[in-house]
């Protein structure tokens, strides 16, 4: 009986990962931008009913009634707000975010520089200037997955805004 467990557990894994492969693909196709944010709203609004829930002592379809629209309005916002403004700035912005790194405030800072100083340089190759910069963009993706910053931070350990936090283990014990 383990066997049967075991082929319908792989089945239920393959579906559920179908169905995030067609929700990425579908999301792509009509927004021409990959949000993986989405599960995250989706779990902050069941955070945000389940605090309309015990603050208002309503029931869960009154919550319902209340968080959806609020999060269908926070969604459009940041849809309209920030994420078609990014969508508008071209490939150059995710060359930039590629090669300096994402995760950090200094990874775009640097991907800047590096994108204007590669500009200066490139811009005599006239066609060749793209295609050198998507062989450069590449080649970071490759070799340095968490950007040109990431590999500074990872050598050095050296942070210039501090802003990010360590999860690290209770001294308690």
């Amino acid at each position: 009986m383990s066997w049967v467990n075991a082929v319908l557990q792989g089945v239920l894994l393959g579906g559920l990962y179908a169905l995030f492969a067609c929700g990425l693909s579908l999301m792509f196709g009509v927004m021409r931008i990959v949000n993986l944010a989405h599960g995250d709203f989706a779990v902050l609004a069941a955070f945000g009913a389940y605090t309309v829930m015990t603050v208002l002592g309503v029931n869960v379809g009154v919550a319902a009634l209340i968080v959806v629209p609020l999060f269908a309005a926070v969604g459009y916002l940041i849809q309209r707000g920030l994420l078609q403004r990014s969508l508008s700035a071209g490939p150059y912005m995710i060359f930039i975010v590629v090669i300096g790194g994402v995760g950090s405030l200094e990874g775009p800072l640097l991907g800047t520089v590096v994108f204007f100083a590669l500009q200066q340089l490139l811009a005599d190759y006239g066609a060749w200037y793209l295609a050198l910069l998507g062989a450069v963009a590449i080649a970071a993706a490759v070799w340095a997955p968490r950007g040109l910053w990431g590999l500074v931070t990872r050598s050095s350990g050296w942070h210039l805004f501090p802003v990010g936090y360590v999860v690290a283990p209770s001294r308690d014990r």
